[in-house]
């Protein structure tokens, strides 16, 4: 039982969908927060809802107390499994009885968290509740999983039970009177000619067999000699039309009490297979004879080496017809730096030299690509009356060559050793000596759907059943190990359920000092080129179910961890005899730091809870030492075949000092990149992070699970240019050097931190690892902070802003002043004189007559009019209500005076507008844009119509000023004039933007938008 709520996602995934057990999620109030879909279903009559309800509710009254009661215990003792049975209401008011085992989930303090309960249906009523709580069923002697078993499954029964102790003879004779088939599925049926398992149920054991065989006989008697366990026979049998057919079966006895009544078994149909290899063998001679010693491409030479024969093959290999090889020596397409290798090899062949070697490695010349490795053998057929020469096989060997060099510079870099097996196309497996598999490539893990973590640091013949017929495992490592390669065709079963064949070579490993290091497996498949494909049933009895889970050691014990069964194998791997070892503990056997682990690993097994697949423990040799073993439980104690805990294990020494050292390995590059100051990712060909150091998680703010497994292109990045734009993800430095290959330097990065909810600035490089062939292997990412650099030099910049504006500010402030004397000026001096001047015009006029007078008048006419363009110059230059009645009255007054000289219409609306707050010089501002723009509309819009508005929220100030001129094209004036520049210039002191939107005959609208006032940011 789980106790910690990090458990709860596993098991909820566990159950959430199952469709044999209700599974209920509670809170520590009591109410349900979670119901599986099968409680659901099964109890939407109870509630269509059940999330949120107590779940005392769903109960009757007597019911609702005991789980109350168990809830309550549960929620006091986190981490205690309680089991209890109770009662629930059907949908046609009938009970049903549920067998719960409730526990509760612990936080980090240890307090309960959440209760869940786990229960199942008693359909039967054949669930017994004892006094310690634990719930019983029994199960049925027939295994209903085999009823749509592809096999054949029966189940024979006597009349009488038998003594097991009887002779053979006597049983077999029993048998034959008084048994009967009384149980099969329908593919048995089948077999003999039937459609139903009905049509064939009943029949006697002798009506089926004929006791006329004494090989089938003999088949039996072998079985009840071994004590009725599981035998494997082949029979050759009729069906119900008189055809031959042949079976192989294996069948099991139930032995009760010294008895058996009762045979069960299954049974293939092997017909086909059988019928398939009486055709090769009555195929032609003579290409079984040719083919039989085959590689791929096939030639055959006299004794002088001239080729008399060529099969069609050697154009996919070398690219010459048949026709342009007939007649030609074939030491002509040797490499003349192996032709004399060549020429050895064919005369040893034809003089039966001993110790010669079978397979040789030369170099051939391809009509198209040039010179190509090929391995070759030679078999003297000179004496067969069908061949009469030498057959040469030979098949392109140039993969394999450079595989086995690309192999053995892996065992100095492991790194690349893993890039090159999963870049080539064929099969490829290496072992050490001791066929212990050390590399799995990508190609077999899809052909047999096994991984590379299931196969490494295991026996190749564990890992893979490979067929290698009609060799053995033990006769192929004999045959590489005295001449150095095998060749030959092997096959074993896919993860899609089809039997695959490979063209297969096997060859030494050897070390720059040519010491045997391992073998290597170089396969190509060629399942497509097998005209007949045998398919292999895997059997579901006794021994094969044991072989399914082994990893070498098998043994068999009880609840409490007493061994009741060893298998033979146990004897090479601990030393000890089985007989020895029943009857004691399997705890005797466990190192002490390691009985803790192995005990709670063996107590989940037992509540079928186990998380772990294997776990690594030291075990007791009988020499005394210490072995690391990898050991697995199978809890099979509800099987009646076995009614106990299976346990496997394997002895796991070598995997685990290679484990150590790549560990330490490992330690050793951490801690070399560990101590850099500057963050360093190390990517894989998928672009994936795989290794990291402490700079590079402080950098970007995550964990090292957040991080490890993403890559570049992961949407969780946000990533910026220096200019805020967003920075595409093929532009990153990581993927760009992946694409080109090329080292990608100095490039600047803004990456959001959702931890700090900052921006860090990162200055990255990324270097690409090639291997030889000009793969990248990984990408080395390597990152420093800017961030302090860029804020500093963002200061630098808003310094120099400020002070640019500063400077303008005072230009400004300069030319308002001028401005301001100009006006005074004019208004004061110059103004008055004119006045003065005036008035003596006046007294001219009265004294003057003629035409003098009439020239006073023009005069005093002019005069007047140069005192009011005085005035109205010295009042645009200094407005008189800016400074006393405020922004609104100056434009107001500007307007009405814009209104009496000219014959446009000027509107000014300024109701949402709120000058209480502005400052002096932005209202001076906003004064003079008004005065720019208007002088700029009077001069060249030729407007009728001019709208000025006004209005400020709590974010903004905006002025829109309008006309219907004639307009102008922006892009043809993206400088503007001086009126322009000055508007921006204006809007730039007080942060403010300026937008012009104009087109030809449709007017110009200008908009200026300025930031209020904050307090900390003084205009």
């Amino acid at each position: 039982m789980f106790t910690s709520v990090s458990n709860t996602k596993s098991l909820t995934d566990y159950f959430r969908q199952s469709g044999q057990f209700y599974y209920l999620l509670i809170d520590l109030k009591g109410n349900l927060t979670f119901v599986n879909p099968l409680f659901q279903k099964d109890f939407d009559h109870i509630s269509p809802d059940f999330p949120g309800q107590p779940v005392s509710k769903i109960f009757q009254e007597e019911e609702a107390k005991k789980i109350d009661t168990v809830f309550k215990q549960c929620v006091q003792s986190p981490g205690q499994l309680i089991k209890v049975v109770l009662k629930l209401i059907l949908s046609d008011n009938n009970y049903c009885e549920i067998a719960w085992e409730v526990a509760a989930f612990a936080d980090e303090s240890g307090n309960a968290k959440l209760v869940q309960a786990i229960g199942i249906q008693n359909f039967h009523g054949d669930i017994n509740v004892q006094e310690s709580g634990s719930v019983s069923g029994k199960l049925s002697e027939r295994y209903k999983a085999f009823e749509k078993s592809a096999e054949g499954l029966w189940l024979f029964e006597s009349s009488e039970p038998v003594i097991i102790t009887d002779p053979p003879e006597k049983i077999v004779e029993y048998w034959k009177r008084n048994s009967w088939l009384v149980e099969c599925n329908d593919n048995l049926a089948r077999m003999y000619g039937f459609d139903k398992a009905d049509e064939i149920i009943g029949t006697s054991l002798d009506q089926l067999m004929d006791f006329s065989d004494p090989e089938r006989v003999e088949n039996l008697k072998e079985f009840i000699r071994n004590g009725f366990q599981t035998t494997t026979v082949e029979t050759r049998e009729f069906d119900r039309n008189g055809k031959i057919k042949h079976f192989l079966n294996q069948m099991t006895g139930i032995v009760e009490n010294g008895m058996v009544r009762r045979v069960w078994g299954t049974q293939q149909d092997i017909t086909e297979q059988r019928q398939a290899e009486q055709q090769l063998k009555t195929s032609e001679l003579f290409y079984r004879n040719l083919f039989s010693n085959s590689l791929d491409g096939i030639l055959i030479a006299n004794i002088e080496g001239v080729i008399t024969f060529a099969s069609p093959s050697i154009t996919s290999i070398l690219g010459y017809t048949t026709e342009e090889v007939l007649g030609k020596n074939t030491f002509d397409y040797a490499h003349p730096d192996d032709r004399q290798q060549a020429i050895s090899a064919f005369w040893d062949e034809i003089n039966n030299i001993s110790g010669r070697k079978k397979f040789i490695s030369v170099r051939l010349l391809s009509k198209e690509t040039g010179w190509m490795w090929c391995m070759i053998r030679g078999h003297n057929l000179l004496a067969n009356p069908y061949i009469k020469g030498i057959v040469i096989n030979f098949y392109d060997d140039t993969m394999r060559k450079r595989t086995e060099e690309a192999l053995i510079e892996s065992e100095k870099m492991f790194r690349s050793q893993a890039t090159i097996l999963n870049n080539v196309t064929d099969v490829i497996v290496t072992t050490d000596l001791d066929r212990v598999v050390t590399s799995w490539n990508h190609i077999i893990e899809k052909l047999t759907g096994i991984t590379e973590q299931e196969a490494v640091g295991k026996p190749f013949r564990l890992v893979l059943d490979t067929d290698y017929t009609p060799y053995t495992h033990d006769q192929v490592a004999e045959i590489v190990f005295s001449n150095g390669i095998w060749k030959g065709e092997v096959s074993f079963v896919g993860r899609d359920g089809e039997r695959k064949y490979l063209l297969h070579t096997v060859s030494l490993l050897y070390d720059d000092m040519g010491n045997k290091i391992g073998l290597l497996g170089v396969g190509r498949d060629i399942t497509e080129r097998k005209e007949a494909q045998a398919k292999l049933q895997e059997s579901e009895l006794f021994y094969r179910n044991m072989i399914t889970h082994s990893l070498d050691g098998i043994v068999m014990t009880d609840t409490k961890g007493n061994i009741k069964y060893c298998s033979p194998s146990i004897d090479k791997i601990s030393g000890y005899e089985p007989a020895d070892l029943l009857g004691h503990s399997i705890f005797e056997f466990v190192f002490p730091e390691d009985i803790k682990s192995a005990l709670e690993a063996f107590a989940m097994e037992s509540k079928n809870e186990s998380v772990l697949n294997y776990i690594s423990l030291r075990l007791l040799h009988a020499n005394g030492e210490w072995v690391w073993c990898t050991v697995r439980g199978h809890n099979l104690l509800d099987n009646p075949t076995f009614n106990a805990m299976v346990i496997y294990f394997t002895n796991d020494s070598k995997r685990k000092k290679i484990e150590d050292k790549l560990r330490e390995s490992e330690r050793r590059f951490r801690n070399l990149i560990h101590n850099l100051k500057m963050g360093v990712l190390l990517q894989d060909e998928n672009e994936k992070m795989v290794v990291t150091n402490q700079a590079a998680l402080d950098l970007l703010g995550l964990t090292e699970d957040q991080l490890l497994g993403i890559t570049p292109r992961d949407p969780k990045w946000n990533v910026i240019h220096e200019d805020g734009q967003d920075f595409p993800v093929d532009t990153h430095p990581v993927p760009v050097a992946f694409r080109t290959k090329k080292p990608v330097l100095d490039v600047v990065m803004g990456i959001y931190r959702p931890v700090t909810n900052d921006r860090v600035w990162l200055l990255v490089n990324a270097e690409p690892v090639l291997d030889g062939d000009g793969s990248i292997i990984n990408v080395i990412c390597s990152f420093t902070d800017i961030t302090e650099q860029k804020r500093l030099s963002q200061e630098l910049i808003e310094q120099e802003i400020q002070k640019q504006k500063q400077v303008t500010q005072a230009t400004i402030d300069g030319q308002e002043k001028e401005r301001r004397e100009i006006g005074k000026e004019l208004h004061d001096n110059i103004n008055q004189h004119l006045n003065t001047t005036r008035l003596y015009l006046e007294v001219a006029k009265e004294k003057a007559t003629g035409e003098v007078r009439e020239m006073i008048s023009l005069s005093h006419k002019n005069l007047a009019t140069i005192i009011n363009e005085i005035r109205q110059m010295s009042q645009s230059l200094v407005p008189p209500t800016l400074g006393d009645l405020g922004l609104v009255e100056s434009v107001q007054d500007l307007c009405d005076a814009l209104k009496r000289a000219h014959t446009f219409n000027i509107e000014f609306q300024y109701r949402y507008f709120n000058e209480d707050n502005l400052p002096v010089n932005l209202r001076l501002m906003l004064f003079r844009i008004i005065q720019e723009q208007v002088s700029n509309i009077i001069r060249h819009a030729g407007a009728t119509t001019i709208q000025i508005k006004l209005q400020s929220d709590a974010e903004y100030i905006m002025l829109n000023i309008k006309d219907n001129g004639k307009g102008f094209d922006p892009d043809t004036r993206k400088n503007g004039g001086l009126g322009f520049s000055n508007i921006n210039t204006r809007a730039a002191l007080f942060n403010g933007k300026v937008e012009i939107t104009s087109a030809p005959g449709s007017g110009c609208s200008l908009s200026v938008i300025i930031p209020q006032l904050r307090d900390n940011q003084p205009y």
